[in-house]
Parts: structure tokens; C-alpha cells; sequence
């Protein structure tokens, strides 16, 4: 399946579910770039994997020899309802079918009642999540260094937050997924909202088993605080306001903590370099999901000063898509592995929050679905989200 990020990925897998179970055909997951999704994500209770035993080469079978279907939410939803309307799916002849699609998978067609998908309650898209995937132990292991790289131990409770500005490694175009074009106010809001749900977490001290798939935290009700803090042991930037630091004596949190995950290089230096108050961020250079060559380490890397500002095109940061992975060597493939891991890192740590604040995005979507954290909240409305929206300043 080859079409856009993860979040577009993962929505069209869960939306091709219904279609194969209302075709009475087997699900497979064939995705060629940047390597096989099973090194990112493992299947809990539907083994969804192409695997060598089953006798299927993906040339042959699936490339030359299969019918070809691709549904884009943007534009295909008349060419799904033909298909529905006049009942061809279950009816294709060929042995293997594919699709590409990121349709949202409660999605039933614009047709009549009895030709439509079976329902998917809106509740249990997450259900349908949770069985299809899990972190794989990679995946695992690389987001446990990442939550540790910024001083979140495990167990303990903490806010993460996710802002899609576009920016990141490997994108091509223009992203504008927020209401807010002002990046300050963004933040801000963003800030208000996280400390809003910080209120629903246990004391620092308390295991906070919640963001895994054991347990999960209960909503946050607590009152606003006060304006954007800056965290000890960095400068604040101008334009951001400094509170009372978050962290007490030898440099444990004193609350919570707010780890803001975004994939703007600018936005992402400053929480690194702890000067957006008290948002932390781990060091993680985020990466389009669509790229399969490793950047480059001689040519330009990005950076603060050549990252591209909210609503701006991204530059590929001197990385490029190469060649398809059956062209790689080994050598070469593992590589491309390793930078995704160490990316996707950031996806980890916003399924494994105990408390998420979503943006208008699949990415942080689709780590709520799969967290399935009851404390979460939805930065600003979205047709495609139903989750609780951020109380108003």
C-alpha cells in the first residue's frame, strides 16, 4: 500500500478491512516503501503479514497479475460508491485484488442502505485498531529511549502533545491541517489544552500505566494554569513567556511533564533547546514516511535556520526517495530502517501518553485509536475526529 503517511497507511488498512470482509476475501498487507510495515508495527490478533509461506511473489501475483483498485478520500468516494451501487466488489474474478486507499474506515458509501458497507461505530474504530496493530519490538525499544532521552522514566505520567506543521524530512508540499496561522498562538493554545488535561493525571510518583494498552488514564478535568512556562537549564525565546520551572531538586519532574511532538525542524530545535517554555522535546529528526534513502551526511542537514516556517514547503533536507527496497542491498535497507525507527520514535511516544492532545492530523490520530487513552482532547474541530475538544481561553 503506497499512498502518503502513516496516518493515511494505517486509515486505509482499516478501512480495507471492511471491504475484505465484505468481499469474503483474506486481508493482506503488502507495503514495499520504505520497507515492510512489519518492522514498524507488529499484528496483535489479525495477522495481517505477507509471509514467505504463503506461496505469494508479490511481482507476479500482485504487481502483473491483479486488479487494481485505489480509492483517494479526496476524490474517490464517487468511484467506491459505483462499486458498491452496482455490487462488483465481491464479484472480480482475479485471485488476488489490490488496494491503495486512505479512506476513512467508517466510511459506508452515498448509496442505498442495503448496499452499503456493515457500519463501524465510531467507537470501535479503535477496537479495529488494537487488533490490527501493536509497536513493533523495535519501534519499542527506540520510543523507551526517546521518552528517557528527555528525563521521562518509565511508568511515569506525562502529556504529549502533537502539532503538524509540515517541515519535516522528505515532504514536498505545503501543510495547512491548523485553523491558527500564527505559530505563537498555536503553541499557546496547545499549552493551555496539555495543562488542562494534565489535571486528569496521577501525581508524579504514581505509576501511570494508562498510555499503555494495560490501562488508561482517566479524562482530564482539571482548570487551565497559568501562561507557557520555560523549563530550567534553558533560554526562553523571544515572544515565550517563563513561568515557575517544571523540574524540582536533581532535576526530577515536579509535575508532569509536556513533551510536544511536532514535525517542524524550527519549532522542534526550540524544544529541544528547551525555549518554548516548558514543553520538552526528544532529539529526533523527523522523517517523512515516504523516503527510502538515508540522508546524505556529507550534503545539508536540517536545522533550525534552514527549516521551513509554519505553511511554508519543506525542502528534503538533503535527503531524496531512492531506489525501491528489493533494489537495495541488505546493508542499505537496514539503514533505511534504522532512520525510520529512530523517526517513528515520535509516533511511539503519542500512543504510549497517558494524556494526548491530538492535532488535525492522521498521524495523531491514529496514535489515539491505537493508544486508546480515554484522556485526550482535539486541538481544534475536525470531521474526521470525534474526540473532545480543547475548553476555550
Amino acid at each position: 500500500m503506497e499512498i502518503c503517511g502513516l496516518g493515511d497507511r494505517l486509515r486505509g488498512i482499516t478501512f480495507a478491512v471492511r471491504i475484505a470482509a465484505a468481499t469474503k476475501r483474506v486481508l493482506l498487507v503488502y507495503q514495499e516503501a520504505p520497507a515492510p510495515l512489519e518492522h514498524f508495527l507488529s499484528p496483535t490478533h489479525i495477522d495481517w503479514r505477507l509471509t514467505p509461506d504463503l506461496g505469494i511473489d508479490p511481482r507476479r501475483d500482485l504487481v502483473e497479475s491483479a486488479r487494481h483498485l485505489k480509492f483517494r478520500a479526496t476524490v474517490d468516494k464517487r468511484r467506491v460508491d459505483g462499486h458498491l451501487r452496482n455490487g462488483t466488489l465481491p464479484l472480480l474474478p482475479q485471485r488476488f485484488v489490490t488496494i491503495a486507499t486512505n479512506m476513512p474506515p467508517t466510511y459506508r458509501g452515498n448509496v442505498s442502505d442495503d448496499q452499503q458497507l456493515p457500519p463501524v461505530p465510531v467507537e470501535m474504530q479503535g477496537e479495529l485498531t488494537r487488533a490490527l496493530f501493536k509497536l513493533s519490538p523495535e519501534l519499542e525499544a527506540a520510543t523507551d529511549a526517546a521518552l528517557a532521552s528527555v528525563g521521562v522514566a518509565p511508568g511515569q505520567p506525562f502529556v504529549a502533545a502533537h502539532l503538524r506543521l509540515g517541515g519535516q524530512v522528505g515532504e514536498t508540499k505545503a501543510i495547512q491541517r491548523h485553523l491558527h496561522n500564527n505559530t505563537h498562538t498555536l503553541v499557546k493554545a496547545a499549552a493551555r489544552c496539555a495543562r488542562w488535561l494534565r489535571g486528569g493525571l496521577p501525581a508524579n510518583g504514581t505509576d501511570a500505566s494508562a498510555g499503555s494498552h494495560a490501562g488508561r488514564a482517566r479524562a482530564g478535568t482539571g482548570s487551565a494554569e497559568g501562561s507557557s512556562g520555560g523549563a530550567a537549564g534553558g533560554t526562553v525565546a523571544e515572544g515565550w513567556a517563563a513561568v515557575i520551572p517544571e523540574r524540582g531538586g536533581g532535576g526530577a519532574f515536579r509535575r508532569p511533564p509536556l513533551v510536544l511532538i511536532t514535525d517542524n525542524l524550527h519549532l522542534r530545535e526550540m524544544a529541544i533547546a528547551r525555549q518554548l517554555g516548558n514543553w520538552i522535546s526528544p532529539n529526533i529528526t523527523p522523517v517523512h514516511l515516504r523516503l527510502n534513502k538515508v540522508q546524505n551526511p556529507h550534503g545539508p542537514k536540517p536545522s533550525a535556520g534552514a527549516a521551513a516556517p509554519l505553511g511554508a514547503a519543506a525542502s528534503n533536507g538533503g535527503a531524496l526517495a531512492g531506489p525501491a527496497p528489493g533494489a537495495m542491498s541488505a546493508e542499505e535497507l537496514q539503514a533505511v530502517i534504522r532512520m525510520h525507527i529512530a523517526s517513528m520514535a515520535d509516533f511511539g511516544i503519542l500512543v504510549r501518553a497517558p494524556c494526548l492532545l491530538q492535532s488535525r492530523s492522521g498521524f495523531s490520530h491514529l496514535a489515539a485509536l491505537l493508544g486508546g487513552q480515554s484522556c485526550t482532547a482535539l486541538l481544534e474541530p475536525s470531521e474526521t475526529n470525534t474526540a473532545q475538544l480543547c475548553p476555550q481561553a
